[in-house]
């Protein structure tokens, strides 16, 4: 079973983020939605066509098993849980660099597009969850993974490079904890479809309140919601202490039981093998 290199997860990196902010850009700024979509295309095309030409073992490259329901479950959990953690520190970034929210809001109202919500949930969602996932949880985290030690280094590298593709300062490290989210479920799961499918839920959610805030008349509420979209949270400011600490408490046991669910030993095995 042939797997890249290291060499070919940096190089593939380098090739498809240079595709992605030339070609991509151009179409993005050209073409509007369809334009998004196809810069997802070009951005998965590299490590695909390389591992065609390289003879790579595309099941084990890109971990195209079949997914286990509890390690989905285990997957959504184990968000829910993460979700609270990047909450947090979205909302600290921004107090520390307030500037950084118009980063945000500009960014936002670049992706949603007016056109229908179920098109808009493809391109932003759909696309991301598989054309991403197989570059970062699929190529580059194979290509990282040298064994059972090197396997979360493998994740933590791979979140970062994710991280560093959103460009905005204020994103990077926010991004950067979603992505070890889903790159620890793949590696638990040793399943593409697990990282995609949690991929999916979050970048659908942000589409869905875009949406809700255009549905909002109140300039209240609007301006309340979109805070909650741009930022992909809920206000942390909150005056109960209690309420705080019961949702950390409720988060953490999401974590836990996430990683419960997607612990399984005879899957272990396979991984290992």
């Amino acid at each position: 079973m042939l797997k890249p290199r290291f060499l070919d997860g940096i190089i593939i990196y380098i090739l498809s983020v240079l595709i992605l902010f030339t070609i991509g850009g151009y179409v993005q700024n050209n073409f509007g939605l369809i334009g998004l979509a196809l810069s997802q295309i070009f951005l998965v095309t590299p490590p695909i066509l390389y591992s065609y030409i390289k003879k790579l073992d595309f099941k084990t490259t890109f971990k195209l098993n079949k997914p286990k329901i509890r390690h989905l479950f285990g997957g959504l959990f184990l968000w829910l849980g993460g979700y609270f953690y990047i909450i947090i520190i979205t909302n600290i970034l921004i107090m520390i660099f307030p500037n950084g929210l118009e980063s945000l809001e500009a960014l936002n109202e670049a992706l949603i597009f007016e056109d229908s919500f179920i098109l808009n949930l493809v391109v932003v969602a759909v696309f991301p969850a598989f054309c991403e996932e197989f570059i970062f949880r699929g190529f580059i985290m194979s290509s990282f993974d040298k064994g059972e030690k090197s396997r979360i280094l493998s994740v933590i590298i791979s979140s970062v490079l994710f991280g560093i593709l959103h460009i905005y300062f204020i994103k990077i490290i926010p991004t950067a904890l979603l992505g070890f989210i889903i790159g620890y479920s793949v590696y638990k799961s040793n399943s593409i479809f697990v990282g995609s499918f949690i991929h999916f839920l979050n970048n659908a959610l942000s589409v869905v309140m875009m949406f809700l805030v255009d549905k909002i008349n109140t300039s209240y509420n609007s301006e309340f919601l979109s805070e909650v979209s741009t930022t992909q949270s809920v206000s942390i400011v909150d005056n109960s202490m209690m309420f705080f600490v019961m949702i950390f408490i409720i988060s953490t046991l999401f974590i836990f039981l996430g990683n419960f669910l997607l612990s399984d030993k005879s899957n272990n095995q396979e991984i290992n093998n």
